[in-house]
């Protein structure tokens, strides 16, 4: 038997799959006062629960990585309140979910399970690089391949690889083995608060501020590119909405409105 378990980030109160699979986890709980009875991303000591503004998701990661009684979970990964990986047996608001059967199945055959991957449109942007660039900082992106210039200069290929790719995996979802993980938390967190220290973000508005949880994205790929691992792409269903959600679209428009911003000032 397998003690697998799948991280569902939330920011608000929600209705969550019915399974042991599933544990829903707080984010951002050193920012806001009401606690929701769920997993909380500040139960350790060593918390960065107050930078959810700009580290997102990677608050729960980050809890999930130091917090020993995580520490013997076989298998770990995360999800969200309203995105899900999908599933052929277990019917949740009108979608179909993966259950611990299904993931097990997969697990015995791939080290990790990942979204499927999104193409980006290429009638707007050539490569992945100029797509963050265009909804982002670009000199953000340039400061982060400094740092792996200076620390981890090994990975300088699968960077360039990845920023030269017109495919990426989102969303920060995953599955894969607990040793994995903790192996790449080590790798991204060590990244993420040199960078943190290089590039003032004073000044963004809380759309960048969210700067880390986009780069981690991409970080998130470039590790990928860079191990001997065998994974499975699976298809992500949104609860909400199986296409675009308001927030999605929301987001959209924040990217577009960013990128005439740029060209125009």
């Amino acid at each position: 038997m397998h003690n697998i378990k799948i991280f569902v980030a939330t920011h608000k109160r929600y209705d969550f799959p019915n399974l042991d699979l599933y544990i829903p986890i707080q984010v951002g709980c050193e920012l806001r006062k009401e606690d929701f009875g769920y997993a909380r991303d500040n139960e350790c000591m060593d918390t960065i629960s107050h930078k959810n503004a700009s580290f997102c998701e990677l608050t729960a990661l980050y809890e999930l990585w130091k917090n020993e009684k995580y520490s013997t979970l076989e298998y770990i990964g995360l999800s969200h309140y309203r995105r899900y990986f999908q599933g052929h047996e277990f019917d949740f608001k009108g979608m179909k979910i993966i259950n611990e059967k299904e993931l097990i199945t997969l697990l015995n055959d791939y080290d990790l399970i990942v979204p499927k991957k999104y193409t980006i449109n290429q009638k707007i942007e050539k490569n992945v690089y100029e797509q963050y660039s265009n909804a982002h900082y670009e000199a953000d992106l340039i400061e982060l391949r400094e740092v792996f210039k200076e620390h981890y200069p090994q990975y300088i290929k699968s960077f360039d690889t990845v920023m030269n790719s017109k495919t990426l995996y989102l969303f920060n979802m995953f599955v894969m083995k607990k040793t994995d993980f903790d192996r790449y938390m080590q790798w991204l967190f060590d990244i993420l608060f040199i960078l943190e220290k290089r590039i003032d973000i004073s000044e963004y508005d809380n759309y960048q501020y969210r700067v880390f949880g986009f780069l981690s994205e991409r970080l998130w790929n470039i590790w990928l590119d860079s191990q001997d691992l065998s994974y499975v792409e699976v298809e992500v269903v949104n609860i909400e909405n199986n296409d675009l959600t308001l927030q999605d679209n929301r987001n959209i428009i924040l990217k577009i409105t960013e990128f005439l911003r740029k060209k125009i000032f």
